[in-house]
C-alpha cells in the first residue's frame, strides 16, 4: 500500500477534493455507533470532534462574525446563545453523521489489497447525485478509514414499494449506471444490499465500489465477481463481458422490488442444481405468476429488455432510462398523460437560478474556490428537488450538462440569452474546464439560489480549505488542493500579495466584497 501512502499522488484537482492523511482517525472524528462487521473490518457512523480541525483556533470575533455573515447568504439559523470571552467557537448543534468503512490491511490478501486501492481511485473520480460520496481517507496503523455518505434509509430490499415509487428508485439505479458506462466503469456487483436510500425519501445511492473496473472499450472483463443471485448468465460461466453485465443485475433488482423473490439463482449451492443453471443461462422466466397481474406491462417490458442472455441483445443503460421516462413512468401517472415526449428540462430552471448561475460564472477564482470546495464538502441528504433539476437539464441522461442542454433549458424559459451569452455562462460555470458542467459545478452555481449558504456550510468550508489547521488558508494550501491543476497566476489572483487568507477576508470574498470576488 505504499503508493496509497504516498498522499502526493493524491491531492485532490479541481474536480476532486479527496484528502488523504496518515494520521489516526481519533484525530478528527469519533465513532458513535457500529453497524456493520466482516472479515476485513467494519462499517461505523462518525462525526466530527467538536475541537477538531481549524474551526477551534477561530475567535468569538470570527463567529459573531461567521452569525452576522450569514443572514445575508440565506436565511438565518436560530438565534445562538449569548457569547462570552470565554464562549467556544461555533459548531453545529447536531453534528454531521458520516458512514465509516474501517479495513485492517494485516488481514488482506494482495488481490483485496489491490481491490480496495481500486475503490479509492474510483470513487475519487466520481460526481454524481446517486453515487455515494469519498469524502477523506486516514491511514494509521495498518488501517485504513473511508469516510463517505452515510445513508440513513437503510438498502432499497428493506422496503416493500409501490410500482410509482419503485419506477423512481431504477430510474435512479439507471441515471447512476449511464454515468458510469460512459466513463468506463463498470460496478460488477449491482445488488440490493448495495443501493442504499439516503434518507425517509426514495433518493437513493450506490455504494461498494471495491469490486468495480475500468476498461477499454476494446476489451472486455474476465474476473468472475459479484453476488451469486445478481449474477449475470455471462459471470457465472466464465465467460469475457462488459457493462452489460450491470444492465442484467439491475434487472434482477427490479424483479425482486416488483414481486418480492429472486428469479434465479439465490444461493451459492444452487450452482450444483442444473436445472437452475441452465435456466439463468438461457434466461427463462416467465410473468404467469398472479403477482405479476399487478404490474404495469411497462414495467414488464423493461425487466424482458434487461434479462436477456446475450449481452448484445439486452438494452444499454441508455435505452433502459428512455424507457423508463418515455413509457414507465408515464404509464403510472393518473390520468395517463398524451403522448409521451422525453424531458426537456424546460420547466425546472427560473430566473433566480438564472441569477445565481450569472454571479457564479462573473466570480473570481477565489471565490469559486470556496463554493466549490463547500458543494463538494457539504451534506447532500434533502436536494432532491435540486438533483431533480439537474437530472432534467440532462437531457441526454449522461450525468452532466452540455453546452446544448444548458442553451435549451435557458431559452426555453423565453430569457434574452443569445448563444453568445450561454456560451460565455457555460464557460463560467465549467470550472475544471471539461467541457461539460458536473454535478458538484452545478450544486455550487446554484447555491446561492437555494439559500444552501448557511453559517454552518461557512465553517465547514473554512475548515476544510485550511488543511493544516492553522485557522488561515495559506499558498500552501491552495497549491495543496489544486494539486497538479495549481496556476501560479490563479493564486496570485486569490492571494493579491497577502500571505493568507484569514477568516474575515473568506467570508467577504463569499459575500462580493473584495476585488477578486468581482473580477
Amino acid at each position: 500500500m505504499d503508493d496509497l501512502c504516498d498522499t502526493s499522488q493524491h491531492k485532490p484537482s479541481r474536480s476532486n477534493y479527496v484528502w488523504i492523511r496518515n494520521e489516526p482517525l481519533s484525530s478528527t472524528y469519533e465513532v458513535s455507533k457500529q453497524i456493520g462487521l466482516g472479515s476485513m473490518g467494519e462499517v461505523s457512523i462518525v462525526q466530527k470532534k467538536s475541537d477538531s480541525g481549524s474551526l477551534r483556533n477561530l475567535s468569538v470575533k470570527d463567529t459573531s462574525l461567521v452569525r452576522t455573515m450569514s443572514g445575508t447568504f440565506s436565511s438565518p439559523p436560530p438565534p445562538p446563545p449569548p457569547t462570552s470571552p470565554t464562549s467556544p467557537p461555533l459548531s453545529p448543534s447536531s453534528p454531521r453523521q458520516y458512514a465509516c468503512k474501517t479495513v485492517a490491511m494485516l488481514r488482506m490478501s494482495s488481490p483485496q489489497i489491490t481491490e480496495f486501492k481500486n475503490e479509492i481511485e474510483i470513487l475519487r473520480d466520481l460526481d454524481h447525485p446517486n453515487i455515494v460520496q469519498l469524502y477523506e481517507c486516514f491511514i494509521h496503523q495498518h488501517k485504513i478509514y473511508l469516510i463517505m455518505d452515510l445513508c440513513k434509509g437503510g438498502d432499497i430490499g428493506e422496503r416493500v414499494l409501490n410500482e410509482i415509487d419503485t419506477s423512481n428508485v431504477i430510474r435512479q439505479i439507471f441515471e447512476a449506471l449511464q454515468y458510469l458506462h460512459l466513463r468506463r466503469v463498470a460496478h460488477r456487483d449491482l445488488k440490493l444490499e448495495n443501493v442504499m436510500f439516503v434518507g425517509d425519501g426514495i433518493k437513493i445511492k450506490l455504494i461498494d465500489f471495491g469490486l468495480s473496473e475500468r476498461y477499454v472499450q476494446s476489451s472486455k472483463m474476465k474476473k468472475a465477481c459479484g453476488t451469486i443471485y445478481t449474477a449475470s448468465p455471462e459471470v457465472i460461466t466464465g465467460q469475457t463481458y462488459t457493462t452489460q453485465t450491470d444492465v442484467w443485475s439491475a434487472g434482477v433488482c427490479l424483479w425482486c422490488l416488483l414481486v418480492g423473490e429472486v428469479p434465479f439463482l439465490k444461493e451459492m449451492e444452487d450452482l450444483q442444481v442444473p436445472e437452475k443453471v441452465e435456466k439463468l443461462k438461457k434466461a427463462q422466466y416467465t410473468f404467469k405468476d398472479p403477482k405479476w397481474t399487478q404490474i404495469s406491462s411497462a414495467g414488464r417490458s423493461l425487466i424482458s429488455y434487461c434479462l436477456r442472455a446475450h449481452p448484445g441483445s439486452r438494452y444499454t443503460s441508455k435505452e433502459c432510462l428512455s424507457h423508463i421516462n418515455d413509457k414507465w413512468i408515464p404509464s403510472l401517472t393518473s390520468p395517463p398523460p398524451s403522448p409521451s415526449k422525453p424531458k426537456t428540462g424546460r420547466k425546472r430552471i427560473n430566473s433566480v437560478m438564472l441569477r445565481s448561475f450569472e454571479n457564479f460564472s462573473n466570480s473570481g477564482a477565489l471565490k469559486k474556490k470556496i463554493l466549490m470546495t463547500m458543494a463538494y464538502t457539504m451534506e447532500k441528504s434533502g436536494l432532491e428537488d435540486l438533483d431533480r433539476t439537474f437530472s432534467d437539464i440532462d437531457v441526454n441522461n449522461e450525468g452532466t450538462i452540455s453546452v446544448q442542454e444548458l442553451r435549451s433549458a435557458i431559452k426555453d424559459k423565453n430569457m434574452k440569452y443569445g448563444d453568445v451569452e450561454v456560451d460565455n455562462l457555460f464557460k463560467g460555470l465549467d470550472y475544471d474546464h471539461s467541457g461539460q458542467i458536473h454535478y458538484k459545478e452545478f450544486l455550487a452555481a446554484a447555491m446561492e439560489s437555494q439559500n444552501m449558504i448557511t453559517a454552518e456550510r461557512l465553517l465547514e468550508t473554512f475548515d476544510r480549505m485550511d488543511e493544516d489547521n492553522s485557522g488561515c488558508i495559506s499558498r500552501e494550501n491552495l497549491r495543496s488542493m489544486l494539486g497538479k491543476d495549481w496556476d501560479e497566476s490563479a493564486e496570485e489572483e486569490m492571494f493579491q500579495g497577502k500571505d493568507g487568507i484569514d477568516f474575515d477576508t473568506f467570508l467577504k470574498v463569499v459575500k462580493g466584497q473584495t476585488e477578486q470576488a468581482t473580477k
